[in-house]
């Protein structure tokens, strides 16, 4: 899904009503459902989807699947993965009772990761947050 996002500024009609980026998406979806992705790897099919999702709007309705297992790895979540989810959070728009959702868990994970942080992941954090306010 990531290189897929890198290449979205190629996509046309053909490659939108594709049966392989249908099939793609339901792979997504039973790897979200299966809870069993890791907090990289969430985090960056997270990022990916919400790049994708002004090609492929219907991407959308795999955010709530996204925010359930956000919820369950923000633990194990690293300072980029957690810059990357707030970031990706502001691009895609993410509806705000999924919002109330997951930023109170993201929160918590990045008070406790702070210290680790560089100026990119706290730029990027700060940047998200005003665009969500």
């Amino acid at each position: 899904f990531n290189r897929l996002a890198k290449l979205r500024s190629t996509f046309n009609s053909n490659v939108q009503a594709s049966p392989t980026l249908a099939g793609l998406v339901g792979l997504v979806r039973a790897s979200l459902e299966s809870g069993t992705l890791s907090a990289r790897h969430c985090s960056s099919m997270f990022w990916a989807t919400s790049l994708l999702l002004r090609q492929v709007p219907e991407l959308s309705s795999l955010f709530p699947l996204y925010v359930e297992m956000l919820k369950f790895v923000a633990g194990d979540m690293n300072e980029i993965d957690l810059a990357n989810v707030v970031y990706s959070c502001a691009i895609a728009g993410i509806k705000e009772g999924l919002l109330r959702e997951l930023l109170p868990v993201l929160v918590e994970r990045i008070v406790d990761r702070a210290d680790g942080m560089n100026a990119q992941h706290i730029a990027n954090i700060v940047w998200a947050s005003a665009k969500l306010k």
